[in-house]
C-alpha cells in the first residue's frame, strides 16, 4: 500500500478486555509474545506502535492460536513501544525509530524461523505502522506464504510493487494515512503487477480499528470482528492451496 507516516491517529486506541493465553519468551534472539501449540502452520504479527505487551495485540494473537496457527508477535522496538497516551509523545519517539534496523530484524526472525521450524505455511498480519513489514515480507525469495495488513502505514508503493505472494488489505473508509487517493494508487499497482490480492473498505470506522477500535460503536465492532475473520480465511485458504 502506499501509505503516509504514523501521526496522531495511530496514537488513539480502546482498551479491550480479556485474559490473555499467551507466554513471552525469546526466539532467534528476539522477545516474542507467542500463542497457541507449534504446528506447520505459523502466523507471525508485526505490530502497530504499541507493540508486543499490549494487550489488544496479545488478543489478536490469541486468537489465531485458537483458529489453529502457531502465533508470534515479535518485539519491533527492543522493549521501548510507543506508549504516551496522547499525540505528543509520538514524533520525539518516532524520531528514535530506525526502519532499516526493524526490517533487518523482521527479514531475519522470518528467516530463521523457516530454518527452524520448516512450516508448510507462514503467514504475516500488520496492522498500521506493522503492514510496512508484513508487506515486505511478501516480496521474491522471503519464506512468507501470504500476508494480510489492516489500515497500513508508512509503507511506500514501490513495496506494493516488489510483491509476489498473496496480500490482502482491510482499510478503514476515514484514514488519513490510507487515503482515497492512495487506496487507488494501491489498486492500480496491483493491477498492474498482476498481483493476487483482496482490498476491503469498511464504512463507519477509522485508523486503527482492527486492533484499538471502540467495540461499543456497532460500525467498529463488526469492522473489527470481520477483519479478523477475513485474515483467518485468508490463511486458511493459502495455507490448503
Amino acid at each position: 500500500m502506499a501509505s503516509l507516516p504514523p501521526s496522531k491517529c495511530c496514537t488513539e486506541t480502546v482498551d479491550k478486555n480479556g485474559t490473555t493465553t499467551g507466554d513471552y519468551i525469546d526466539l532467534y534472539g528476539v522477545n516474542c509474545y507467542v500463542s497457541g501449540v507449534k504446528s506447520d502452520k505459523v502466523v507471525v504479527i508485526t505490530t502497530d506502535i504499541f507493540g508486543h505487551t499490549y494487550k489488544n495485540n496479545m488478543l489478536i494473537a490469541d486468537g489465531f492460536a485458537a483458529a489453529g496457527y502457531y502465533t508470534i508477535i515479535p518485539d519491533l522496538f527492543d522493549g521501548k513501544p510507543f506508549r504516551n497516551e496522547d499525540f505528543s509523545g509520538l514524533m520525539p519517539w518516532l524520531s528514535q525509530i530506525d526502519l532499516d534496523a526493524i526490517h533487518k530484524l523482521v527479514d531475519k526472525f522470518f528467516k530463521d524461523l523457516n530454518d527452524d521450524l520448516s512450516p508448510t505455511f507462514i503467514g504475516a498480519v500488520g496492522h498500521c505502522f506493522g503492514a510496512l513489514f508484513a508487506t515486505r515480507a511478501i516480496s521474491k525469495g522471503k519464506p512468507v506464504t501470504c500476508a494480510a495488513v489492516a489500515h497500513p502505514s508508512w509503507t511506500d508503493i514501490k513495496d506494493v510493487e516488489a510483491i509476489t505472494k498473496p496480500l490482502l488489505i482491510s482499510a478503514a473508509e476515514d484514514d488519513p494515512r490510507f487515503t482515497p487517493e492512495l487506496r487507488a494508487l494501491t489498486e492500480k499497482t496491483l493491477k498492474e503487477i498482476k498481483a493476487t490480492y483482496q482490498l476491503d473498505l469498511f464504512s463507519g470506522c477509522s485508523h486503527g480499528y482492527a486492533v484499538r477500535g471502540d467495540e461499543s460503536i456497532p460500525s467498529v465492532k463488526y469492522a473489527k470482528d470481520k477483519t479478523f475473520h477475513d485474515q483467518v480465511y485468508w490463511f486458511n485458504h493459502w495455507s490448503n492451496n
